[in-house]
């Protein structure tokens, strides 16, 4: 795991809390609040405590802003570093192995934009203080792209086996298409450790179990066909921990908040590759399958406003999140494995994890 790439979160979520200037939740006279809200992986939005009406200790959470919560909302991500290129257009003249093409056009690639995902959750308070909750996230993603060549070209297939024979074969049109998508259960228990009229902030423990599949499928035609797959699915479980932290705007109806998260999840790669061919080689060219156990961080930040009813039963947010996974293996990383003979560490060929990032609107109704 990098943590050049974590340590930069967590010192903004600091930064944030130390210019809040808050005071701790246990304060006496401390006014009741709403706790951070808006993450498509939070649940309850923690009730603050409030001082009791002799201005000391404190009330349960529950006879304000109420004991239980429903919440949903929309994702709007893109997946950064998920593209594969398939196909390149060449100088017609093939040159032959081991001498390389002469790359002639715009290299052809797969690779998803944004698309819109979902959450639900509920969630509960424990005290005036703890809250515990569950989400359910969903998210979807698929892409398609086609190339042709023109003029004096033709086209070379850049995911194939170098070693097969119909690698170095003219192609006179490829196609391609890539699917990804997540599911992530989590189980948060939240504390709130700060709070006073301006904002709040809460820390963050549980656990999470994520599902993540993606498929690439391509097709070369000439005078036959060829086709290249590419499955990686990860199945794993793990602990979250993170820090929440919000600040009031005007009068206490506006909200800004930041979140960070950093998740930790044990599970297991299972990768394939399979190309095939209608030609002389075929029908299978190149197969191969792989397993890996591994250890695959998550780490989350967003930012954003928001909006709290009166009394804090409805609440609407609006954010900018950016999710980044580490030591994921991805199907381009299994095309690279298979075309160097070299499977160990697969991520570490492109030197890339994968990232998502973009919009995120929550709701929330309390009672």
């Amino acid at each position: 795991m990098n943590w050049r790439h974590s340590l930069p979160v967590f010192a903004f979520t600091l930064a944030l809390l130390a210019t809040a200037r808050m005071s701790p939740a246990q304060q006496p006279g401390a006014g009741p609040m709403g706790a951070p809200g808006g993450h498509p992986d939070s649940a309850v939005q923690s009730s603050s405590s409030a001082a009791d009406s002799s201005g000391g200790g404190l009330c349960c959470a529950c006879d304000g802003c109420g004991c239980w919560q429903a919440f949903g909302g929309l994702l709007y991500l893109a997946p950064r570093n998920a593209g594969i290129e398939y196909a390149v257009p060449v100088n017609s003249a093939i040159p032959a192995p081991p001498a390389p093409p002469v790359q002639e056009g715009h290299t052809a690639a797969v690779d998803p934009d944004f698309k819109p995902g979902f959450f639900i959750g509920a969630g509960t308070m424990l005290d005036a203080c703890s809250s515990v909750s569950v989400t359910w996230t969903h998210y979807e993603n698929g892409s398609n792209d086609s190339i042709l060549p023109t003029g004096a070209t033709v086209l070379w297939s850049m995911v194939m086996n170098p070693s097969a024979t119909d690698a170095r074969s003219a192609w006179t049109s490829a196609s391609a298409h890539e699917s990804l998508d997540f599911d992530f259960a989590d189980i948060d228990y939240r504390y709130i450790f700060l709070a006073n009229d301006s904002g709040s902030a809460d820390i963050l423990v549980g656990g999470r179990y994520a599902n993540l599949k993606q498929k690439f499928n391509s097709k070369f035609d000439s005078l036959i066909e060829d086709t290249v797959d590419s499955n990686v699915n990860f199945e794993g479980a793990g602990l979250r921990v993170g820090l929440e932290a919000e600040r009031n705007v005007g009068q206490r109806l506006f909200f800004v908040y930041g979140k960070t998260s950093a998740s930790f999840l044990g599970g297991e790669f299972h990768a394939d590759y399979l190309n095939t061919s209608t030609g002389l080689g075929g029908p299978i060219v190149a197969q191969t399958t792989l397993s890996e156990a591994r250890l695959v961080s998550i780490v989350d930040l967003e930012l954003g406003v928001g909006w709290a009813s009166p009394g804090g039963r409805l609440r609407a947010s609006l954010g900018y999140v950016v999710s980044s996974w580490m030591n994921v293996a991805k199907p381009a990383d299994v095309i690279a494995g298979v075309q160097a003979n070299q499977y160990r560490e697969l991520d570490k060929l492109n030197e890339s994890g994968l990232i998502f990032d973009g919009l995120v609107a929550r709701t929330e109704f309390r009672w």
